[in-house]
């Protein structure tokens, strides 16, 4: 008896689904406390970071995480699913931070630094 149909059904299990209808999901990293979270790094109260230090006893590259969402939302907690764990295990330093979004700053005044043609322009200042 040959063990390739054995070992192709378990290498595609995953791939399948538990009840008819319901795909089968990986479960969630579990989440890793930061070394010190809510850091403040500006004047604004939306403008803290978390940070994970290496387990080293000497220094280390950081890496620096700015969460997507078009300065309209996400969050710096978005790390944990994105990344966060390979980073720590290769010794590298994570500083995740949350910033100001664009609908609270204009409510408070702020005007968006690109607007308009300039902003078409420059798509990638966006």
């Amino acid at each position: 008896m040959s063990l390739v149909p054995l070992i192709a059904a378990l290498a595609l299990a995953p791939l399948t689904t538990l009840q008819a209808g319901t795909p089968c999901v990986p479960a969630p990293s579990p989440t890793v406390l930061p070394t010190r979270a809510r850091v403040s790094y500006g004047e604004d109260p939306a403008e803290v970071m978390d940070v994970w230090f290496s387990n080293s006893e000497k220094h280390t590259p950081v890496v620096v995480y700015i969460h997507g969402g078009a300065r309209e939302g996400g969050s710096r907690q978005s790390i944990q699913t994105r990344g966060l764990n390979p980073l720590l295990d290769a010794g590298i330093a994570v500083a995740a931070i949350d910033h100001r979004l664009i609908t609270p700053a204009m409510k408070a005044g702020i005007q968006p630094w690109i607007t308009g043609e300039k902003s078409k322009k420059h798509p990638h200042l966006r």
